[in-house]
């Protein structure tokens, strides 16, 4: 009964920003750790300068019009590098017109370090950006590596997840596909 109290106590006083599923997200998406956090309050995607491969600055406002699987991730970040792969699986599966994975780099340094170490894992599908100002990491909130904000195509922050996960496994997709299928509908 206690425990029971407890439960209700902590779900009373979570901050009413957020919600982890309801009506409006009927799929899932689960972790080892943990589950996508569907914004209650979204907000405008901060368009911060990033740096691309190519060594051109871009912001945000560049995906505009498309899902944007936004991963922050770095070198020396054991489950970044063994989410890589998974990342690059589903931008070979899904992106398109409708729906891009930004890997972005928070690694010092310059942009041919997280370049060339994508490249040595094989892993071509995958663009690779930097947060070179360091203001990508001020605008979102990074409760831990790797962690990824799912962006619509109205450029609003739909929600975020803390650790790896199996991006192009079958639940991963249904769950991407469920904010990409109304730009394809119509």
């Amino acid at each position: 009964m206690i425990g029971l109290f407890a439960i209700l106590l902590l779900l009373a006083l979570a901050p009413s920003e957020v919600f982890a599923h309801g009506i409006d997200h009927p799929t899932a998406l689960r972790n080892a750790r943990n589950q996508f956090i569907h914004l209650k309050r979204q907000k405008p995607a901060p368009m911060i300068p990033i740096l691309a491969e190519s060594g051109s600055v871009r912001d945000l406002g560049r995906f505009r019009g498309k899902l944007v699987l936004l991963n922050f991730w770095a070198t020396w970040c054991p489950p970044c590098i063994d989410e890589l792969p998974a990342l690059n699986r589903l931008q070979a599966l899904l992106g398109n017109d409708s729906f891009a994975v930004v890997a972005l780099s928070i690694d010092d340094g310059g942009i041919d370090l997280p370049v060339s170490f994508v490249r040595r894992l094989g892993l071509r599908n995958l663009g690779v950006y930097q947060d070179f100002t360091g203001r990508a990491e001020d605008a979102f909130p990074l409760y831990g590596l790797p962690i990824t904000y799912l962006i619509d195509r109205g450029g609003l922050v739909v929600g975020y997840i803390v650790g790896a996960v199996k991006w192009d496994s079958p639940e991963a997709v249904q769950f991407l596909t469920h904010y990409i299928a109304p730009a394809n509908s119509g």
